[in-house]
């Protein structure tokens, strides 16, 4: 509607341009002595240069103070002198719009700072309770005269409580991954060493799933980070591949240097990634399979904590899968 209301409106003023102009040639026609085909067509041509002229310097005027108009959003009165009814409205409308989208952009921030202060200060308070209840299962649960059904039932008690401590725990560590502030000064991290380190977890974890692991460190570039953090962002990955790799499989973990950055990743011959799941994989709580997560202990929340911690170190993420044959978590840390 817009769209069509300023085409007519400078069709109109072209036509009223153009119409006066004409007027203008043809008066100069008359008042030419030699009175032929020749000198018509020089007027003609002339009054349509002149109006066409005119025409675009009366758009060029118009333009200018609609500019002004819409960058003054405090004093819209005083700017409307010389401002056409026709874009004065127009501007009107786009600066309603634009205070309406950044009102929806401080209500969007307002509501996603709410949103985090609630899920810290729940993680915060349900610690505690969480820390008393896992304290008395560990104390029943360990009675000799124990029936053994009631053994079964603190059992799973007992898991339920450590897999809430672990949902609570990432859940705060998300939260503080979302502030800025509280993460500290980067400090110079040992990538070689703390590969090795993380190398050796694997192979602890490894023992009940007999996987063949292996260690590629291809530079001995430091990086600028936060270590705990990229600890437990990396050890994750090297988790999910032990996790998600049938038994006897076989793990590749790489730290490469390359014309683009710092690589580090962990491939895997496991169940692979159907392509659909892959956007979402960051995720928090999406699961591609929810049976076989619980199964293994996750929490969900395990690629979305990689992701904030990439996005601290200004890095990316890049996963390839093939059902069934393999999978590839890459991270690339720029120079």
């Amino acid at each position: 509607m817009a769209k069509r209301t300023l085409t007519t409106y400078l069709w109109k003023n072209f036509g009223i341009v153009i119409a006066i102009s004409l007027c203008f040639g043809l008066i100069l026609a008359f008042f030419c002595k030699n009175w032929q085909i020749s000198g018509l067509l020089f007027a003609l041509t002339l009054s349509f240069s002149l109006g066409f002229g005119i025409f675009c310097i009366f758009l060029f005027y118009q333009l200018q103070h609609l500019q002004k108009f819409l960058d003054n959003s405090e004093n819209q009165l005083d700017n409307k002198i010389g401002l056409n009814p026709f874009f004065e409205k127009s501007a009107l409308k786009i600066q309603k719009i634009s205070q309406e989208k950044q009102e929806l952009s401080e209500r969007h921030q307002q509501l996603d700072t709410m949103r985090k202060d609630f899920v810290a200060n729940v993680s915060h308070e349900l610690r505690t309770p969480l820390t008393v209840l896992m304290g008395y299962l560990e104390t029943f649960s360990e009675q000799p005269d124990l029936e053994p059904r009631w053994q079964r039932a603190f059992s799973q008690m007992s898991q339920q409580s450590l897999r809430m401590k672990n949902i609570i725990n990432d859940l705060l560590l998300l939260s503080k991954l979302e502030n800025d502030n509280n993460l500290g000064e980067m400090k110079e991290i040992d990538m070689p060493r703390l590969l090795t380190q993380l190398f050796d977890d694997a192979q602890a974890q490894n023992r009940d799933f007999e996987h063949l692991i292996h260690l590629e460190i291809d530079s001995q570039a430091h990086l600028q980070g936060y270590e705990d953090y990229l600890t437990s962002a990396l050890n994750n990955l090297i988790t999910n591949a032990i996790k998600y790799t049938p038994k006897g499989g076989e793990i590749h973990i790489r730290w490469t240097e390359q014309a683009d950055g710092y690589h580090f990743s962990v491939s895997d011959n496991g169940i692979g990634i159907a392509p659909e799941h892959i956007e979402r994989l960051t995720e928090r709580f999406y699961r591609v399979d929810s049976g076989r997560s619980r199964e293994t202990g996750g929490t969900g929340l395990g690629l979305a904590i990689v992701k904030h911690v990439l996005n601290q170190h200004h890095a990316k993420l890049h996963i390839t899968s093939q059902i069934g044959k393999s999978s590839t978590f890459s991270i690339i840390f720029p120079k």
